[in-house]
């Protein structure tokens, strides 16, 4: 199952999670306002059935994540979490194209300290 949450880890900012079985596979850029989240939950169930739309990154650590591109100018919509291998961050993505374009919303912001 999958699930948006908005999440505020400061004040004045707000970020959208995307939970995929509980666990935290996408982080968004920051956010002004609540408006503005809601309106990256819509960017990224448009735009995340698109696999040109990700973008493979290969860490000065050695480990992987992603980046969620919009597919017109290329900005950055957010990132994936951290993986050790490149084969759970292709995994990922397919799973995240196939569940983000059905998530729901999970309505309470969270404020994180």
């Amino acid at each position: 199952m999958a699930v948006y949450e908005i999440y505020i880890p400061k004040r004045g900012e707000f970020r959208v999670l995307l939970k995929i079985n509980n666990e935290i596979i996408f982080v968004s850029q920051a956010y002004a306002s609540k408006v503005q989240s809601l309106q990256a939950i819509r960017d990224l169930i448009n735009y995340s059935n698109c696999l040109s739309s990700y973008r493979k990154i290969r860490l000065e650590c050695g480990s992987w994540c992603f980046e969620l591109l919009e597919p017109y100018n290329k900005t950055s919509l957010g990132r994936s979490s951290t993986y050790l291998e490149e084969s759970i961050v292709s995994k990922n993505i397919l799973e995240m194209k196939a569940l983000a374009p059905k998530a729901k919303l999970k309505s309470e912001a969270l404020a994180i300290n």
